[in-house]
């Protein structure tokens, strides 16, 4: 009789323990889901951001490059480098609108008529404003080409300065995504269920008291 009870109390110790060491397993296994679905939404949040800020970084230089090559800008740009490349190429002696002619070049034809150093005079006078003109016409040729500022360099070296900002940020949106597979790879840890000691010796008493009911064992001295 008494084996009988030990082992009743055994086997439903051993099931206490049994649901118990499930249901704590079940707590764990929530827990660790709920760890992995933040770690999993954390991951996209953040990886979105940094997608939008990229794009944005894209877009800013596309934005900033179009901005340059408006036609108010683009005008004002040749102006500038019309100006700095008609001063380069211009002879000192031609540079300003004052007549080349001066009283030294005049020196030497005090002994001719009048008539002679005006002719000379009004002569080279207006060679120099020609020259003055078709110095000023190349520099603004070269402006608009390939000069050092001219409008082709600049536009090239613009569109150069986006396209490596665009590339770069395209680069980085592509680590971002293959980061961003990475974490969703993830799986949630798994949570085995870890046999309570209890467990182990409740199933031992009930099969001892088992053993004892079937073997003509120890006998209660109630029965």
């Amino acid at each position: 009789m008494l084996m009988g009870v030990i082992g009743a109390i055994g086997s439903i110790g051993s099931a206490i323990a049994s649901s118990s060491a499930q249901a704590s397993a079940m707590r764990k296994q929530e827990d660790a889901n709920a760890q992995w679905a933040a770690y999993q939404k954390r991951a996209r949040d953040e990886a979105n951001v940094r997608e939008e800020q990229l794009r944005q970084q894209a877009e800013a230089a596309r934005q900033n490059t179009l901005g340059e090559l408006t036609p108010d800008k683009q005008k004002a740009a040749q102006d500038t480098e019309q100006q700095r490349l008609q001063k380069d190429i211009t002879p000192v002696n031609l540079q300003g609108q004052q007549p080349v002619v001066g009283d030294e070049l005049l020196a030497g034809l005090k002994g001719a008529a009048p008539e002679v150093q005006q002719d000379l005079t009004a002569r080279i006078n207006s060679a120099s404003q020609d020259a003055r003109k078709r110095i000023a016409n190349l520099a603004t040729i070269q402006s608009y080409g390939d000069s050092q500022f001219g409008l082709q360099n600049r536009a090239q070296d613009l569109f150069n300065q986006s396209g490596q900002t665009i590339r770069l940020a395209g680069d980085e949106r592509q680590g971002n995504l293959a980061a961003l597979g990475v974490a969703e790879q993830v799986e949630p840890a798994k949570i085995t269920t870890t046999p309570s000691p209890f467990g182990g010796i409740a199933s031992s008493l009930a099969s001892l008291a088992g053993k004892g009911l079937t073997s003509g064992g120890v006998q209660s001295p109630f029965g």
